[in-house]
């Protein structure tokens, strides 16, 4: 590993995710000398597999093939009800949406970046990040020495690591699990995405290419440890349980353990942290999976974040004052949707996981 001694940046954006990428390719592109930083090398699964139509409509400008993707053709949901509901996305203009391997979208999008200009910098952990000082930050890499960079965007996702080593303050909503597991079956050509509630919290399963299948309960942190949910045969029980589930998984296996990961949603305050330096993607704003929007604003926060760094670098101040203001629109805007919809399911009005959502976060 090559050690890095104390090379100067323009950006140094840490995270590499859809955020991270986009908003380092945008920032290179404006000319600005930008490194990306991702602790991965993205050897592992990573949650958040669909996009919605008008995001896929953009996947090759994005550096993935055809072959990288299964099209989504709807959604399907047993919410309020037993009954399966479709909404199909035949109508739409930007077509089908995309059921997307997570790790390989990400490595794509970071190798586009790397083609635009930007240093691609993967397995690099940023362990410090201290500043500004004379308007740099000094950004401490393990095992790889320092780096300074006058601007810094935080790309590194739910954690908001970053943001909280240089004391921004963030307010969470909830505590909010996904709870996954893959399974392997045919070869499938595509399909939709499924949702089913339940008493403790909500199912989704989805398709991945080109045989795979995710399959995650969303629920409350404590429900997930007093249910024992991460392990095996409870996991193989509460599924068997599912009306709509359970039947997407017939004639697949399972080929992984259940796994835990935070969904919690969150939103930063702006203005609590001095000098040049903001957040995008979920690092800015986490929302809830439900929403299906996570990965469409981690693209839309990253080119427009990047575009307003890049003014910012500029002398122009403005375009980061509104890129705020925005963020704390769609917060606003998020939080009445996110009740409206928890609002609909109205089958287990005294269990936990309902009751805390059938109040605005």
């Amino acid at each position: 590993m090559t050690l890095l001694r104390n090379e100067m940046y323009e950006v140094a954006v840490v995270g590499g995710g859809p955020a991270g990428a986009v908003a380092a390719a945008t920032l290179a592109k404006a000319g600005y000398r930008t490194v990306l930083l991702e602790a991965s090398h993205y050897e592992e699964h990573r949650i958040g597999e669909t996009l919605p139509p008008d995001a896929a409509a953009l996947l090759t400008q994005w550096g993935l093939r055809e072959d990288d993707w299964l099209p989504c053709n709807g959604n399907e949901s047993a919410w309020g009800g037993r009954d399966l509901q479709s909404f199909p996305f035949i109508f739409n203009v930007h077509g089908a949406g995309a059921h997307v391997d997570r790790s390989l979208f990400d490595s794509r999008l970071a190798a586009s970046a790397a083609d635009a200009g930007v240093r691609l910098l993967c397995g690099t952990r940023v362990t410090e990040c201290v500043g500004p000082s004379d308007g740099c930050w000094r950004l401490t890499l393990r095992g790889r020495g320092e780096i300074t960079a006058h601007a810094v965007i935080d790309a590194t996702g739910r954690t908001g690591r970053l943001s909280r080593s240089v004391g921004a303050h963030r307010h969470t909503c909830d505590r909010l699990v996904g709870v996954a597991a893959q399974y392997r079956g045919p070869t499938t050509s595509g399909g939709n995405t499924l949702i089913e509630s339940t008493k403790d919290g909500w199912w989704y399963t989805a398709p991945l290419p080109p045989d795979r299948r995710i399959v995650v309960f969303m629920t409350d942190a404590d429900l997930c440890r007093r249910l024992r949910l991460t392990h095996d045969r409870t996991w193989d029980e509460r599924l068997a349980r599912t009306h709509h589930i359970r039947d997407r998984v017939a004639n697949t296996q399972r080929v992984s353990a259940p796994t835990a990961h935070t969904a919690a949603s969150h939103h930063l305050e702006s203005g609590t942290t001095a000098g040049r330096w903001l957040a995008v993607g979920d690092a800015t704003m986490s929302v809830d999976p439900l929403s299906s929007s996570g990965i469409s604003r981690a693209l839309t926060t990253g080119a427009l974040g990047g575009l307003a760094m890049a003014h910012w670098l500029a002398g122009q101040v403005k375009p980061v004052q509104e890129y705020q203001r925005a963020q704390a629109d769609e917060l606003s805007a998020y939080r009445q949707a996110r009740l409206a919809y928890y609002g609909l399911e109205t089958q287990w009005p005294d269990a936990s996981f309902w009751r805390r959502r059938h109040v605005d976060a």
